[in-house]
């Protein structure tokens, strides 16, 4: 382990602050998770106050505009980048294509779609967008495991072979990968032990509570590792087939509570590494850690009848949604329901961490963090999230919030350009983008 290593493993927490992490994030067939969510008021939620413990965090400000949309064009958005000339390159997987936006978000060039032949395919899985120099995008084949470069004006790079294969799941949409020169930092997929199953069986399995920050060298292979993460620990029984031909079931023990640590590269190369266990930035910058004092966040102590609500209301929940998924097992395919199960209240973290979503990096050198605003004893799947507006810390390079950003209900983050936001919005079958000027 390198120094930088060390002093990210040996970060000290607050009093009571971590006696479990979040346990079992399943990659079902359908995809349930939860989250802790704004209610309305006169429901069983408690808003945490919103001040600062010393009145210092700036006043809200709402983004302006749009100042350009786009309707009727993309069916998602799973990634965005802005070009020269505010021309916008985006990863549409339900259309299984990628376009690139005039600055007026209203025409559009095709280039990749599945449709165009093997040479332009996008291909049936989803894949991620890397900014990769000025104007060059890496576009992540997941069938091929290959980096695609996306040129300025929409054509295609030779490919480039990923580092290490064994890091693939880093890489797809939603996975957040970012390069520095010829190397592309990310978070390694958390490990796990090796474990046999066979029909009949079940074992128990766990991935490790932390994920090492790595950077690869795309021209040497060189993978070595910036720090760790603290990350959502996970426990499950492995899936099984009965001997008398039933679906097999995978148990899974989940916590309502979520307290861990995300990072995101600044637009001049510095990475921040955001601490969920006193809410702080660790700073790598030229080889060196350096570490940001505590950011302002309103700590609210869990009560055991809060810890009791998030647990019962937990167990309501999974008991009403079963999830299934689709596994491999053995060299076959394997499917079946997963039981799920909520964690005890003795076992939750006395704090709830001051975070949920992972942090983002706008185009002016700042990071943007979504602060958790309510105790809510209620599960909800993440869409409902959308249906509140949502205001953001933002942190310049020194760590401290210089500015407080809400986004309308309904929207969420694509992605940034100079002085402007890119958000999204469900619309009929499809989705809008709009570009809005970030306040200053």
């Amino acid at each position: 382990m390198n120094s930088l290593a060390k002093e990210n493993a040996t970060l000290t927490m607050p009093t009571g602050a971590l006696r479990r992490l979040f346990a079992a994030v399943i990659v079902p067939a359908r995809r349930v998770g939860f989250v802790l969510l704004a209610v309305a008021p006169g429901s069983a939620g408690r808003l945490i106050a919103q001040a600062s413990p010393n009145g210092a965090l700036p006043q809200p400000r709402a983004v302006v505009g749009p100042v350009a949309v786009s309707r009727g064009v993309l069916r998602t958005v799973s990634g965005l980048r802005e070009l020269t000339g505010a021309r916008v390159l985006v990863n549409d997987f339900g259309s299984r294509r990628l376009v690139i936006l005039d600055s007026a978000l209203t025409k559009y060039v095709v280039v990749l779609d599945s449709a165009l032949g093997p040479e332009r395919s996008y291909g049936a899985r989803n894949g991620g967008l890397i900014p990769f120099g000025v104007d060059t995008t890496l576009f992540y084949d997941a069938a091929s495991r290959t980096l695609l470069p996306i040129l300025p004006d929409g054509s295609i790079g030779s490919a480039i072979a990923l580092p290490f294969q064994g890091h693939a799941a880093a890489f797809v949409a939603g996975g957040y990968v970012r390069a520095d020169g010829q190397n592309l930092i990310y978070v390694a997929p958390p490990g796990r032990p090796a474990v046999s199953v066979s029909a009949g069986g079940s074992a128990p399995a766990a991935l490790n509570d932390s994920s090492p920050l790595v950077r690869a060298n795309l021209l040497t292979r060189v993978v070595d590792t910036l720090g760790f993460l603290r990350t959502p620990r996970r426990e499950q029984d492995l899936p099984y087939t009965p001997p008398d031909g039933a679906k097999g079931v995978m148990r899974a023990v989940r916590d309502p509570v979520l307290v861990t640590d995300g990072w995101a590269m600044t637009s001049d190369g510095s990475i921040g590494i955001v601490r969920g266990g006193d809410y702080h930035v660790d700073w790598i910058r030229g080889g060196r850690l350096i570490s940001s004092p505590r950011m302002d966040y309103p700590w609210h102590r869990l009560s055991d009848e809060d810890k009791r609500a998030l647990v019962d209301s937990g167990r309501a929940f999974v008991g009403a949604h079963p999830t299934k998924y689709v596994a491999t097992l053995n060299g076959r395919e394997d499917d079946g329901f997963v039981v799920d199960s909520v964690v005890g209240a003795a076992e939750l973290p006395d704090y709830i961490g001051p975070f949920a979503s992972p942090p983002l990096a706008d185009a002016d050198g700042h990071i943007w963090v979504l602060p958790v605003t309510t105790i809510a004893p209620i599960f909800v799947p993440p869409a409902a999230a959308s249906r509140a507006p949502a205001t953001y810390d933002v942190v310049d390079s020194n760590g401290r919030i210089v500015k407080r950003v809400t986004i309308p209900a309904g929207t969420s983050i694509a992605g940034f350009g100079k002085g402007t936001i890119y958000l999204v919005e469900r619309e009929g079958p499809g989705v809008s983008l709009a570009r809005f000027r970030i306040p200053q």
